[in-house]
């Protein structure tokens, strides 16, 4: 079942400019595009980590939990077009630190999205397209 249409909330060029900008994030770095896109559909998302505040740390002054993040997948999937919104969040993960800017976890919010996804397409009769190439920049 379909649903009912409703006002748009951005216009058609921004919408081409957005979904575009999150096919980029999956598609340009290879830690990314290796654990996230599906062969044969359109993949585009973007990752978040936050961090936590805790009010009761520092006798109830507050202050940031350590090394316990909040992460986040919100992306698309699809045939040719985007289908399907998935949101991914992993509460309070404690990752493992490879160095700075590089955090990872036993399965990342990306890895979720992924397995989801695919399950999705399956579960919604929506095979890969064969001849369906990702975009990726030339180097």
């Amino acid at each position: 079942m379909e649903p009912e249409p409703g006002e748009p909330v951005m216009g058609a060029a921004d919408s081409r400019e957005l979904t575009e900008l999150m096919r980029h994030v999956v598609t340009e770095v290879p830690f990314y595009r290796d654990r996230t896109l599906v062969p044969g559909y359109m993949v585009g998302g973007k990752t978040g980590t936050a961090q936590i505040w805790d009010p009761k740390a520092k006798g109830g002054k507050g202050g940031w939990k350590p090394n316990i993040f909040n992460f986040s997948f919100v992306g698309f999937i699809g045939r040719e077009n985007p289908r399907l919104v998935i949101a991914i969040r992993i509460s309070e993960g404690r990752p493992t630190v490879n160095r700075p800017g590089e955090i990872v976890l036993p399965v990342m919010s990306f890895e979720l999205f992924r397995r989801i996804g695919t399950d999705a397409m399956r579960m919604l009769d929506l095979p890969p397209v064969e001849t369906y190439q990702p975009a990726t920049a030339s180097r």
